[in-house]
């Protein structure tokens, strides 16, 4: 079941095709599909350009009620193996953040197994997560976290403000980013910060990649340049303070998994998850915007 959708940053429904869909209509979503180590590269509804704007999408779409129900069936067997490589990434980003928090209270949206809201508590951050898959959520609670089993759509239940919200590789999963946008502005205190890391659908590796750039897939809805990301910040009421590109750290167990050896001996080995290659290519930035006065 799909759905055709108007654009989400201004609300025009012309758009061109850039890239026909991949996915035939016998393959029906499942909750793997959503996994974060899933392996589906390049396997795709249409993406589509905003005429007016700009803006890059998924078009037409699965719909709501079922990337909903799938998201809280996701269990991801594989998660462990890119674990230590994931702490590498944010603890690069930390500086940052210390940088320009002004309070110590964070909120992290689409939390996973909170691999990153260890790190933050560990620092001496206040940390609460939000997570709409039941096995990643119980998973990180277990660990002594604060998640909520909830989706983006859920936000309003938290009763807490925030100093921080991060939003690590989640944005473009979202059906509604400016609506999320939104819901972050009003979970923040005045001076708040927001931080998101995305894919960018420019630069030279995007373009030379064509309709086999990797993260066009079919878990996620929207592709953003930094110019239609800055403008729904700023729609939803964020001042860009700093961009930069966002490095990956990848380690050769994922490597491994990924080219389909998925022998539990190597994906586990100990050495194997500890060797990391940065990567950084220009197809990921990392955004931080204040909350406007």
């Amino acid at each position: 079941m799909s759905e055709l959708i108007k654009c989400n940053l201004c609300g025009d429904d012309a758009c061109e095709v850039i890239y026909s869909s991949t996915i035939t209509d016998k393959e029906a979503l499942v909750a793997g599909h959503l996994a974060c180590t899933n392996a589906g590269h390049s396997s795709h509804h249409n993406i589509v350009r905003c005429k007016s704007c700009g803006l890059e999408y998924s078009n037409p779409r699965d719909s709501i009620e079922l990337l909903s129900k799938f998201y809280r069936e996701v269990k991801d067997d594989f998660y462990n193996i890119i674990v230590v490589s994931r702490k590498k990434a944010f603890e690069r980003s930390f500086p940052q953040i210390e940088k320009l928090k002004k309070g110590n209270r964070l909120l992290d949206v689409g939390c996973y197994t909170g691999v990153f809201l260890e790190i933050a508590r560990d620092k001496g951050y206040s940390v609460c997560g939000i997570e709409p898959s039941e096995w990643a959520s119980g998973v990180g609670s277990r660990k002594g976290l604060d998640i909520k089993n909830y989706g983006i759509e859920d936000m309003g239940k938290i009763d807490s403000k925030f100093d921080i919200i991060t939003m690590w590789d989640a944005i473009e999963h979202f059906s509604d980013p400016l609506g999320a946008l939104e819901l972050c502005f009003d979970k923040l205190n005045p001076a708040g910060v927001i931080t998101i890391t995305t894919m960018r659908c420019e630069g030279l590796f995007y373009f030379l990649c064509g309709r086999r750039w990797p993260w066009f897939m079919r878990m996620h809805l929207y592709y953003f340049t930094f110019d239609t990301l800055k403008k729904m910040l700023d729609k939803a009421g964020f001042n860009v303070v700093s961009v930069r590109p966002y490095t990956h750290y990848i380690n050769l167990s994922y490597i491994l998994y990924k080219v389909g050896l998925r022998f539990s001996s190597l994906l586990n080995n100990f050495i194997l998850q500890r060797i990391m290659l940065p990567v950084q290519l220009g197809d990921f930035m990392e955004i931080y915007a204040a909350k406007k006065s």
